[in-house]
């Protein structure tokens, strides 16, 4: 009933398969090339943003009350010093995994699963050191602060995010929830990873429905952005749909960072939207709808995705991770710092960087960029999983897009032509 009233993109996508770029890019408008590895702990998360010219301080300047809640632990931690007023979330770090043990619905999950990584014994635990709220917990917050900021004069910006599709339904609703299905959260099969993963999504159309219904019987002109940072990763072997996994490392095909994107608002037109957007563009939409200035920054008004320049109405540049052993090994030569981060050396955070592999869109190619190793060209409208690589038979269109790529962003694999 919600989709009927909305402005939805078909087309929108992360510029970035990672949680903490992906945010970067959400509330600086810019493509995070320089805001450390495309990993889960980049070690400058600032990046080539003044703090000041994030979406929170800018609201704040002009009266808002900014806050961003999240139900994950150490995979979305936001940093104070991004700005917001409030934060609801829990810090990494190991004195915080273990309370956040400790916070389970069950009182022995602690010490049945003490050791194990990425194996709980009960669907309450997280690999991550969650926050271990259950939905009904996290969204019953969310619902009370969104209700005690609607009730003030003051303007506000409440940021929600949500780990509840995040891989599988770890966060199981309650023992009486006709939403809570007993699947295990260990290692099980394909089938039974596809029912996790419609799980997550029943649970989080439920609660995202109850926050629309909230917000649409507000007596104040709310706006409302509906969107995922990141994609998931779906591989097709053998003609079936058989493995789900995190969209970071090597891209495969677009899942990883196709997202859905939706909006509403009193004045919004429902309807679809089938030019390019991106996540980026919250940045100048949220500050257009506020009535203040927009600074330079490389995303576009979503309102005003006809009048965008070259590189994001008919192509757009996306930031990639590294490979998986790629990152396994840097991970060996790390560092952790007293609150939980992995900080890596400046050497090995530029040896990442430049292995890091870059992607092209110009509908309906992508076309994917490793640097010293290789070019691929994809064609999404007929191959939508890449099991099918059309640089040898199209090798013309696949140097074309290439060399409008390293003109929009000269990157790792840009520096030299091909093939030397």
């Amino acid at each position: 009933k919600w989709k009927g009233r909305s402005r939805h993109f078909e087309n929108a996508y992360s510029v970035t398969n990672s949680t903490f770029t992906s945010w970067f890019s959400i509330l600086s408008g810019r493509y995070p090339f320089h805001s450390g590895v495309e990993t889960l702990y980049p070690s400058a998360r600032e990046g080539n943003q003044r703090l000041e010219e994030l979406l929170p301080s800018k609201l704040q300047a002009a009266g808002y009350r900014t806050v961003f809640m999240t139900d994950c632990g150490t995979t979305s931690y936001m940093k104070p010093e991004y700005g917001f007023d409030e934060l609801y979330q829990l810090a990494p770090g190991l004195f915080e995994c273990g309370q956040s043990l400790l916070m389970s619905k069950h009182p022995l999950t602690w010490l049945l699963d003490f050791g194990k990584w990425r194996s709980s014994l009960l669907p309450e635990l997280d690999s991550f050191c969650s926050a271990q709220y259950r939905p009904e917990d996290f969204f019953q917050k969310v619902e009370k602060t969104l209700n005690r900021l609607n009730n003030q004069t003051q303007p506000f910006f409440l940021a929600v995010h949500s780990c509840a599709t995040h891989q599988s339904m770890v966060h199981q609703p309650a023992m009486d929830s006709p939403l809570r299905e007993n699947l295990s959260p260990a290692f099980y099969s394909d089938s039974d990873r596809l029912k996790s993963l419609v799980l997550s999504v029943r649970v989080a159309d439920y609660y995202l429905d109850r926050l629309l219904e909230q917000i649409h019987r507000s007596k104040r002109d709310l706006w409302t952005f509906f969107f995922a940072d990141h994609g998931t990763r779906m591989d097709k072997i053998g003609g079936h749909l058989r493995y789900f996994t995190h969209a970071m490392g090597m891209p495969v095909n677009r899942f990883q960072y196709k997202v859905p994107l939706a909006l509403w608002g009193p004045t919004i037109s429902p309807g679809a939207e089938p030019g390019l957007a991106s996540l980026m563009d919250l940045y100048p939409t949220v500050l257009a709808q506020a009535g203040l200035p927009i600074p330079a920054q490389d995303g576009e008004s979503l309102f005003g995705l006809i009048k965008r320049g070259l590189i994001l109405s008919s192509a757009m540049p996306l930031e990639l991770s590294p490979d998986n052993r790629e990152m396994f090994d840097a991970f060996w030569e790390n560092e952790v710092d007293g609150r939980g981060f992995h900080s890596f050396p400046k050497k090995l955070e530029q040896r990442l960087l430049d292995k890091r592999p870059l992607a092209y869109l110009k509908p309906p190619y992508r076309l994917l960029l490793v640097p010293d190793k290789s070019v691929t060209l994809f064609n999404e409208r007929d191959d939508p999983y890449g099991q099918k690589d059309l640089y040898k038979t199209q090798s013309t269109k696949a140097v074309q897009i290439l060399e409008e790529l390293c003109s929009q962003y000269p990157g790792p694999g840009c520096q030299k032509p091909l093939g030397e």
